[in-house]
């Protein structure tokens, strides 16, 4: 099942049945920065599935509005692309160590 039919589904589910504690850790981590406003994110250790459909959108440049509050396909394709990124470096220093 797609990650936008389970957050419409069962919104409320936390996000560990689904994915791993890795993509977690790291994208708590991303969104725990600071925005464009200066202002920091809330970082969300224990996410539903509806807000981790929205969370990696946001690095792909997706911004909820009240009238679009879940990504389209593209941008939900595009923020996993980098989060899978962010989890293989993240994993790459924790099993490797930081240069």
């Amino acid at each position: 099942m797609s990650i936008e039919r389970l957050a419409r589904s069962e919104p409320d589910a936390p996000a560990r049945t689904v994915f791993r504690e890795d993509e977690i850790r790291v994208l708590a981590v991303d969104m725990s920065k600071l925005n464009h406003r200066g202002k920091r994110g809330k970082a969300r250790r224990d996410p539903t599935i509806a807000r981790f459909a929205v969370d990696p959108a946001r690095l792909a440049g997706f911004i909820p509005t009240k009238r679009r509050p879940m990504p389209g396909t593209k941008r939900l394709r595009e923020g996993y692309m980098l989060l899978s990124l962010f989890v293989d470096n993240f994993r790459a220093m924790r099993d490797y160590g930081a240069p």
